[in-house]
């Protein structure tokens, strides 16, 4: 493959690399690139519309230098407003509807790829041309990923045959099969023989002597490809799409041709074009009415077309893509360690990008030869920053600084030091002479700072004062009222725009609401109109595309944050996991069997382990502090936990955040006092 090109700036990035050059204090809140509700993603069971995303699930990751994908836990899902997209939409090959802004992947003759943004698409296309345009959309992929169906090759050729032409009289894996044409008869001959599988063939009696019968046992007892096919390995899939064509299909004989596969189960047919795709066979699903044979009703048929060959369509004459409405008003997206994605719209397949800020600051400060210093949440030190910038400023020296090796980190020479939120902490600590050098500071995901009283927002504001040059990144800086603007702005301009005093602020902006029995038991509610009038008060050092969402941010909002054992957990997770024993402070721990070594794995990945007195050796504190993280970012959580360490080490870190919280676990057994602690909690009372 050629060598990959630096991917392009899209309008609206050097619209803000502009604006930052202007001004050494913005705040970014600028929207995500998302595609429509009609747009489906990849879990490993199957497809799912991504409006119904469920917080936990993998999705598809896309590799474009590789063209793989794998199964991750995305670092965010976004749903946001939206009205006019720009549909991609020739007569066939692809259909793709996304927001202006959004990362269109395309690759070149050469198989070089890049990327522009939907809007520079459809404005390149219109001014020179199809005939001229030479940007194709990957269809087909690789499997990268660990599981494997339990069966043999031999047996997997076979179960094709069983879900096509197979039925099962009985509970038991006996199967039956059924059928006439001589080039299926002399195929099954050969897969039972190479499966070596013991069966019996006769002619069929009666008015069918045509046909013929096979009996024998399944390797297993499946009419469909259910959830299980998905777990297949990338060999496996390739022999899946081998096998295929000779069942439920008709095949042109010219070589250049390509198959039709049909099913009359939905499920069979999407698992049909993700095999015929991961073998490099661009597929696409439709569905056809018809009247089935022996049946008197209408059935919907689901066809599976597969080329021949890897073909990447094009975007069609120029009229085929232009603005359209969103189908709900919505845009959605998802975070990804890779920054692509491998998504499916009316049955066709596309690879393309995700969301994503973090290119216009790398290119802002990489011209200016300047330290800088980037806080951001754990899961996007290296997945994002870390990347990104060997992506898009190779040269450029690097330095992650976790909490087991943060001094370390920041001895180390580095152009940019990277570390977590609550290092803010820390480095408030670090005498005058630390700073010599810095310039930059930059704050991602910076409502995590929103508390002006919480211990990293002090932190953070003491050390702000040695960085001439500031950059804020939200996306949802103002989730739970407007009051959340005011830490940030205050990180910008030092209190220039929204004043020095909080108190003072939300007087101004907000009235109070008694929301419980006793006199402190408050709630401070927006007044009408107050965040368009912040809005309005900070627009000059705010950079937002598409304004308006700022101050109409939807109210649901999910996404997932995965977490990665430190070095030394991880160390004592193998430990355990190879040994069945741990030695921890003087204590061993011993699983006997494998259903205990299970237990002790869950707990030792979670933080701690028990030994046989009932009693807990804490091993790590990580997971908990990234927990509370989250909950202090919001106005009130509901967090839940399974073991006794950690109830204990959540409390732990809210009572030493301040955090106003209540326990509801099998100690209070009093039904009065459970529901006095929901009726506070519902008022506002408690944050967690």
């Amino acid at each position: 493959m050629a060598q990959m090109k630096t991917p392009p700036l899209y309008a609206h990035q050097k619209e803000s690399i502009k604006i930052l050059a202007r001004s050494p204090r913005i705040f970014d809140t600028s929207d995500p690139g998302c595609v429509d509700s009609m747009t489906e993603y990849l879990t490993p069971q199957g497809w799912k519309y991504i409006d119904r995303y469920t917080e936990g699930e993998l999705v598809a990751q896309f590799h474009p230098d590789t063209r793989e994908i794998e199964f991750i836990e995305p670092l965010a899902y976004i749903k946001k407003p939206c009205e006019t997209m720009i549909a991609i939409s020739p007569v066939r090959g692809t259909s793709q509807l996304l927001s202006p802004e959004h990362r269109v992947l395309y690759y070149k003759p050469d198989n070089s790829w890049n990327e522009c943004s939907a809007q520079e698409f459809m404005e390149a296309l219109h001014k020179i041309g199809a005939s001229h345009f030479k940007r194709k959309f990957c269809t087909t992929f690789s499997v990268r990923n660990t599981t494997r169906l339990n069966l043999t090759d031999a047996e997997i050729r076979l179960m094709v045959a069983v879900i096509a032409d197979g039925h099962f009289p009985s509970s038991t894996n006996r199967c039956t099969v059924r059928i006439k044409k001589q080039r299926k008869i002399q195929r099954l001959r050969k897969l039972l023989k190479q499966a070596n599988a013991p069966f019996i063939e006769k002619q069929c009696g009666g008015k069918d002597p045509e046909f013929q019968i096979f009996r024998f046992a399944a390797p297993c007892r499946q009419k469909t490809f259910d959830e299980l096919w998905w777990q297949a390995s990338q060999r496996q899939l390739e022999i899946i799409a081998d096998e295929l064509p000779h069942w439920d299909s008709t095949q042109d004989p010219r070589p250049s041709a390509g198959t039709r596969f049909s099913a009359f189960d939905k499920a069979s047919a999407d698992f049909a074009q993700y095999a015929f795709s991961a073998a490099k066979r661009t597929a696409s699903v439709s569905v056809h009415t018809r009247e089935r044979e022996g049946r008197r009703d209408i059935m919907a048929e689901w066809v599976v077309h597969a080329c021949a060959n890897d073909k990447m369509p094009g975007p069609g004459k120029k009229d085929r893509v232009h603005y359209a409405s969103s189908t709900d008003g919505y845009k959605y997206c998802f975070s990804v360690p890779s920054t692509y994605l491998l998504l499916r719209r009316r049955g066709y397949i596309f690879a393309t990008g995700n969301t994503g800020k973090t290119r216009v600051e790398i290119e802002d400060f990489a011209k200016q030869n300047k330290k800088v210093l980037i806080l951001a949440p754990k899961s996007l030190l290296e997945s994002a920053w870390g990347n990104d910038i060997k992506k898009f400023a190779p040269q450029l020296k690097v330095s992650v600084a976790y909490a087991s090796n943060r001094e370390e980190a920041f001895k180390a020479a580095a152009d940019v030091y990277i570390t977590n939120h609550d290092a803010a902490k820390w480095l408030a600590a670090q005498k005058e002479a630390f700073w010599k050098g810095f310039e930059v500071l930059i704050i991602d995901e910076s409502s995590a700072f929103k508390h002006h009283t919480s211990k990293r927002s002090k932190g953070v504001a003491k050390i702000a004062k040695f960085f001439p040059i500031r950059r804020l990144l939200s996306g949802t800086p103002n989730s739970n009222g407007v009051c959340d603007i005011w830490h940030q702005m205050l990180l910008v301009d030092d209190g220039k725009r929204l004043g020095k005093s909080f108190f003072a602020f939300r007087s101004a902006v907000c009235t109070p609401q008694q929301v419980g029995p006793q006199a402190n038991m408050v709630k401070w509610e927006d007044k009408p109109n107050a965040e368009t009038i912040v809005s309005a008060l900070i627009r000059d050092v705010t950079i937002r595309h598409r304004f308006e969402d700022c101050v109409d941010i939807p109210a649901n909002h999910q996404y997932s944050v995965p977490f990665q054992l430190n070095k030394k957990h991880a160390m004592l997770y193998k430990q355990m996991e190879a040994a069945s024993i741990l030695q921890v402070k003087n204590k061993t721990v011993t699983a006997i069997n494998a259903a205990v070594l299970y237990q002790k794995l869950l707990q030792v990945s979670s933080g701690a382990v028990y030994d046989d007195a009932a009693g807990y050796t804490l091993l790590d504190e990580d997971r908990y502090e990234l927990i509370m993280d989250l909950a202090e970012q919001r106005e009130h959580s509901v967090v839940f936990f399974s073991w006794t360490h950690q109830r204990d080490q959540l409390i732990k870190q809210a009572e030493s955040r301040g955090l106003t919280y209540a326990l509801i676990d099998g100690t209070v057994t009093s039904a009065k006092r459970r529901a006095e602690i929901v009726e506070h909690f519902q008022a506002g009372f408690y944050r967690v």
